[in-house]
């Protein structure tokens, strides 16, 4: 598989081609794997339930959107798509929205590595400094991402379509 940076990407039924899972990345080569390595450490999430279950080659990812172009100061552009596509395709194995519901902020805070100016999402950045970063940050700046309230539909309360310079 050729390898996708800063992209919206589906995991699908290869025999039905329904799409099951949406989700965003960097680089997809790197998500693939740990989405499969997730799935034998946490097996009971609805999405590796399901896969373990039928395996994994009954499942392709397909890129539906990338490159798209990221700086520490728009990284929430991604997962504004990556929602966007959850309401064309209505995955049925996405258990959170990519936003917190009735709020103008991201479902988890960025961070910022100090030492390789890595942005990660909280929850990853224990795993950031024992596997990938090269000096183990001691300090993280928080970036909050807030997303303005029109960029919500009111009945549905998620984001509604943006448009992206």
């Amino acid at each position: 598989m050729k390898n996708h940076f800063n992209c919206v990407y589906t995991i699908n039924n290869i025999h039905t081609q329904e799409v099951l899972y949406v989700g965003s990345c960097l680089k997809l080569s790197k998500r693939i794997t740990n989405h499969k390595y997730e799935s034998k450490t946490n097996p009971d999430r609805k999405l590796y339930k399901y896969i373990n279950h039928y395996g994994w080659n009954n499942f392709e990812f397909k890129v539906v959107c990338e490159n798209i172009v990221v700086s520490t100061d728009n990284t929430h552009i991604m997962r504004i798509l990556e929602e966007q596509f959850r309401k064309l395709y209505k995955p049925q194995l996405n258990t959170h929205h990519c936003f917190i519901e009735n709020k103008k902020e991201h479902i988890s805070k960025l961070i910022k590595c100090k030492y390789c100016d890595s942005i990660l999402q909280k929850w990853n950045m224990s795993r950031h400094t024992k596997y990938s970063c090269k000096k183990k940050p001691v300090i993280e700046e928080v970036i909050d991402i807030e997303i303005e309230k029109n960029h919500y539909d009111d009945e549905t309360k998620t984001p509604s379509c943006v448009d992206i310079p």
